[in-house]
């Protein structure tokens, strides 16, 4: 979106958040951390991170995605998009990271293509559809434990009625997953956003969550203008007129960034001897990052007047857009703060235009990762199958396995994630649980489970094919083992784990 001087922004619910707990401002030494990630997973190019809404009807699974349609029940699109996009932006806040909204073409959940930067959607996705009683939201597992499309998804359970600034906080569960989907497990601190019931409405991150995703991506760097506090201040602005071609008076600055809460970037720059009788002065934070910005122009060579100011203190990822006179040798300041307490950290370009031609937008810096192999017990389809919010858990499946090889657990499964199904679609995943839940307590599974002839509660029904599991693993599972393992879980409430031997007893209850 591009604002005009004059423009005005959305009408949102805006929570104002009780506290700021600051990376810095709580001494970690000698505390005892509680937050648990999921590394070595974690995004290759953590400086633009996208995500997106599906649109409704979206395929997961042979499941129509309902995002819009759920959320849409409780508020308007826009304010629902709002608490989603705020949720992100308290993550940009602590890391270093930058989470970009782009569009989404409704192309099918887990679709072939990049495993980050895929044209036609957000390495994030976010949709809705049933999940298991107990269940608010689950998050399939960032790569590589899930290399593909899928990774990083957050569905949102469709059967549940959220809240905005209350009930079920929905921001407080958006916080979660997209915890969930840039790396992090649960935390034991009932403090954390990344507790892992729903405990009430949260509107920051503890120290325990920031001590989290800091260890995975670092706490946020300053960009090449700003580095150790320069150029903060209307006495250390950074000069800019080298960056102005002296043939079409254009400038552009890529990979800015506004590092610190109430941080300041000034700049100034003297008008070239081609200047046409205006500066247009571009602040993108669209397709970069949820900086929520405002851009101040000051006109210094005769007199300190204030020409132009803009902010768009609600609006996560914008463009702001101002015009102001100008003539050849004038000198301007110009002034790139966040507008508001959301978004107030991220990353930004600067676009200067002294004439009359066209000036493309910034664009994005590289970061396409192709679809991998994934690392977390092999591709969905050859996955064990388990319901949408209870199925197989980390450590009982991983640590039983590898407790019988000599394997190395090379899975790096947390404890709380689970082999999850949505339809027919299945792969590692975590969730967030509503209060007093089991996480083992039986739930439906949506879309068809694979059962084998004899073993369910009807042993007349017809068998639905199982999926073959392919041996990529030292020492892993051969075709018929996971058949028979599949078949015996789904029908008699057990897992095997064992070779195809009949006589193997390894069997796990689950």
């Amino acid at each position: 979106m591009k604002l005009s001087r004059t423009a005005s922004s959305r009408h949102e619910t805006k929570r104002i958040p009780t506290r700021r707990t600051q990376p810095a401002a709580e001494d970690l030494e000698g505390r005892l951390l509680l937050y648990s990630t999921l590394a070595p997973t974690a995004w290759t190019y953590s400086d633009r991170i996208t995500f997106s809404f599906m649109p409704d009807g979206t395929n997961i699974g042979g499941l129509s995605s309902s995002l819009f349609s759920t959320m849409n029940a409780i508020a308007p699109t826009a304010t629902w998009q709002n608490q989603i996009e705020q949720a992100a932006a308290l993550w940009q806040s602590y890391a270093n990271l930058n989470l970009a909204l782009v569009p989404d073409n409704g192309a099918p959940f887990g679709t072939p293509g990049n495993q980050q930067d895929d044209p036609r959607f957000g390495d994030i996705r976010i949709g809705a559809a049933p999940l298991g009683s107990g269940v608010l939201a689950e998050t399939f597992l960032p790569p590589p434990t899930n290399g593909g499309t899928a990774a990083g998804d957050i569905v949102f359970n469709s059967q549940i009625t959220f809240g905005i600034n209350g009930g079920v906080d929905l921001e407080t569960v958006a916080a979660h997953e997209f915890g969930h989907a840039l790396g992090l497990g649960e935390s034991t601190d009932p403090n954390a956003i990344m507790y892992g019931s729903y405990d009430g409405l949260k509107d920051n991150l503890s120290a325990d969550d920031i001590a989290g995703i800091q260890s995975l991506y670092g706490a946020p760097q300053f960009d090449q203008f700003n580095s150790n506090g320069h150029h903060t201040s209307l006495f250390t602005p950074a000069n800019i007129t080298s960056y102005v071609d002296p043939v079409y008076g254009q400038a552009i600055l890529k990979s800015l960034d506004i590092t610190a809460s109430n941080q300041s970037e000034w700049f100034t720059v003297t008008a070239p001897a081609m200047t046409t009788g205006t500066l247009t002065v571009n602040v993108q934070s669209t397709n970069l990052s949820s900086l929520a910005p405002m851009v101040t122009i000051y006109e210094r060579t005769t007199t300190f007047t204030n020409l132009a100011s803009i902010s768009a203190p609600s609006q996560y990822g914008t463009t702001l857009t101002a015009t102001v006179p100008a003539t050849a040798g004038e000198t301007f300041y110009i002034v790139v703060r966040a507008a508001g307490e959301y978004g107030a950290i991220g990353g930004y370009g600067l676009e200067l235009n002294f004439g009359t031609d066209y000036q493309a937008p910034v664009s994005p810096p590289p970061t396409v990762v192709a679809q991998q192999p994934d690392q977390g017990g092999g591709p969905p389809t050859n996955a064990l199958l388990a319901g949408p919010s209870n199925g197989l858990r980390g450590p009982t499946f991983s640590q039983h396995f590898h407790s019988r090889t000599t394997t190395p657990n090379t899975w790096n499964l947390p404890p709380d994630a689970v082999l999850a199904r949505i339809g027919t679609y299945s792969g590692w995943a975590d969730r967030m649980l509503a209060p007093n839940f089991t996480p083992n307590t039986p739930t439906p599974a949506f879309g068809p489970a694979p059962v084998a002839p004899g073993t369910g509660s009807d042993p007349t029904a017809p068998a639905i094919p199982i999926a073959h599991a392919t041996p990529t693993l030292s020492g892993g599972l051969a075709t018929p083992a996971v058949d028979r393992a599949i078949s015996a879980w789904i029908g008699l409430g057990t897992i095997d784990l064992g070779s195809s031997n009949p006589t193997d007893t390894h069997r796990k209850t689950h």
